[in-house]
């Protein structure tokens, strides 16, 4: 066979198959990597993770010796509340720690339980520990699920690294937002 013809052989085959490719290929995209959206409502708990934002923390509560069903302004609350007018059934178990920081969600435990305080659903050991137990012991039962952590982790940066020392966020003191509108218009 001389080259002239392979070569034709060799384009046609290609032309082939990228005509096959550039026929299957939307189709491929539209039928299984990109279905369409699907409303996937509440289950039977919502579970809240994370710090003292999660719990609901309020100094004025905590000087005032209150219960934790006191602290019941924290956004898991709210949220809560949003989640019974879609699932009216919906149980909240929050596990939110005041004074959790990444490291103690992990390894445990939670420092406002060893100081001898209250959660609003108590645990032994890691947060993390908790919430994968809750999770097994209730398979298929538990969306949503809302983790915040990061208010001690932020005051401990600012302590170690910083040494508190914030003066390098003094250029917030000169920054005049109506000279930059200025400046962008």
């Amino acid at each position: 066979m001389s080259a002239n013809k392979q070569k034709k052989i060799t384009i046609s085959t290609l032309r082939t198959w990228a005509l096959f490719i550039a026929i299957a290929t939307p189709g491929t995209l539209m039928c299984d990597s990109n279905p369409p959206p699907r409303f996937n409502p509440p289950k039977n708990y919502y579970l809240a993770l994370g710090d003292s934002v999660d719990y609901g923390y309020q100094l004025p509560k905590v000087l005032a010796g209150l219960p934790p069903s006191a602290f019941d302004t924290g956004y898991a609350d709210d949220f809560g509340v949003r989640l019974r007018r879609i699932q009216p059934g919906i149980t909240k178990v929050n596990h939110g720690c005041p004074g959790e920081t990444t490291s103690s969600f992990i390894n445990g435990p939670c420092p406002w339980s060893a100081a001898g305080q209250q959660l609003h659903n108590s645990f032994t050991g890691s947060q993390l520990d908790a919430a994968v137990a809750f999770l097994r012991s209730h398979p298929g039962e538990v969306s949503p699920i809302t983790i915040t952590l990061w208010a001690k982790d932020i005051q401990n940066f600012a302590l170690d690294v910083c040494h508190f020392d914030l003066t390098w966020l003094s250029f917030w003191d000169s920054f005049e937002p109506s000279r930059l509108m200025q400046r962008l218009s």
